[in-house]
């Protein structure tokens, strides 16, 4: 992608408590490295110009993790657990001049390289924003894309939020999402 930027934003404030842990969730190993580990390394390989890795205020375990082991990462601090905006809204300081901004989660180590260039590559196309989706046989806890007639995503729907019709569907959310950087600040505010 020639003069193309894009950087990562990874949200990693979440805590361990499901995992009934009290490390913080994204440093849990998978293959012998902390999930935010490899989130970072996918990153890198997909050629972002940094990353932003956006932890609680009592994430200094994150913190120290993300800055050896990735010396591009900035560190953000989302005050309070407000959600996803918000939490996107506590590194738009961190972002600098680039054209896209994927979001990411740092818990999810699966994430492959390619996977994040081809939605900074849909962008670089002309798209404003781009959201990672999956096919599920079983979607049950996941939330629905609802696409519309035309094959565009109209909604995002939580499980819990969805009607019969709705869970039936199996195009599921993946959490991840591209933005043009342009139309970031407008849509973290409503998020």
């Amino acid at each position: 992608m020639t003069g193309f930027t894009s950087i990562g934003v990874v949200l990693a404030a979440g805590k361990g408590t499901r995992m009934k842990s009290d490390k913080p969730k994204v440093l849990h190993e998978i293959a012998g490295l902390p999930m935010l580990g490899h989130v970072l390394t996918a990153l890198r390989a997909a050629q972002t110009s940094g990353a932003v890795v956006v932890v609680s205020p009592d994430g200094e375990q994150v913190r120290a993790f993300a800055e050896r082991f990735e010396p591009r990462a900035e560190v953000a601090v989302q005050e309070q657990a407000l959600g996803t905006g918000d939490a996107v809204r506590a590194g738009l300081p961190h972002i600098g001049s680039t054209d896209a901004v994927i979001v990411v989660f740092g818990d999810t180590p699966l994430i492959r390289a390619e996977t994040i260039s081809k939605m900074a590559g849909e962008i670089e196309a002309g798209r404003d924003i781009v959201v990672l989706g999956f096919q599920s046989a079983d979607p049950t806890g996941y939330g629905r894309l609802i696409l519309g007639p035309d094959g565009a995503l109209e909604r995002i729907v939580e499980e819990k939020d969805a009607t019969a019709v709705e869970r039936a569907v199996t195009l599921c959310n993946g959490g991840g999402i591209a933005v043009r950087s342009a139309h970031l600040p407008t849509l973290s505010q409503t998020a």
